[in-house]
């Protein structure tokens, strides 16, 4: 593109004010999910609150009116695509640096999937986990931790044999 006859501004040079703000909106995001994401986990884990946000912003309206109830709305949403953007973001991250190339398509699905999971098994996981704490009394949780760390390590492991 030629601008005043002597400069010309190429594509990167156009992209790069872009990428600066989708740095900053994606930092933004980060910093309030991990703010919400646990505070709503939390209340859906101890029957405090539901996780349907329809149910949330009526309780909210006739409680306090419209101006929380929006305000939930918003946090709902921040809590909803949680999972969408850390697996779209991680799986992209991984993926990119093993693979030079992976098709967004496919990362895309994979993250539709993360979110339908998180949506349709939150409830019954919940129950899950609450009725086996009982069971337990609270080994379970360490065990979960515990093995959950196991995990993530071995994966890692391997990942960096891949890259070798």
């Amino acid at each position: 593109m030629d601008i005043g006859g002597s400069q010309t501004i190429t594509t990167r040079d156009c992209q790069a004010p872009t990428n600066l703000i989708k740095k900053i909106l994606l930092w933004f995001y980060g910093l309030q999910a991990v703010l919400v994401v646990p505070m709503f986990l939390r209340g859906i884990y101890f029957h405090k609150q539901s996780l349907w946000v329809w149910e949330e912003f009526f309780y909210e309206l006739m409680q306090t009116g419209f101006k929380y109830a929006i305000l939930t709305v918003y946090l709902y949403i921040i809590f909803y695509l949680f999972p969408f953007f850390a697996t779209f973001i991680l799986l992209r991250l991984i993926l990119t640096k093993l693979y030079r190339c992976m098709a967004n398509s496919i990362i895309f699905l994979i993250s539709v999937w993360s979110f339908a999971t998180f949506i349709f098994f939150i409830p019954p996981s919940c129950e899950f986990t609450r009725n086996l704490m009982k069971l337990w009394d609270g080994w379970f949780l360490i065990f979960w931790c515990i093995s959950t760390v196991l995990l993530i390590l071995i994966f890692w492991r391997c990942l960096k044999k891949n890259k070798k």
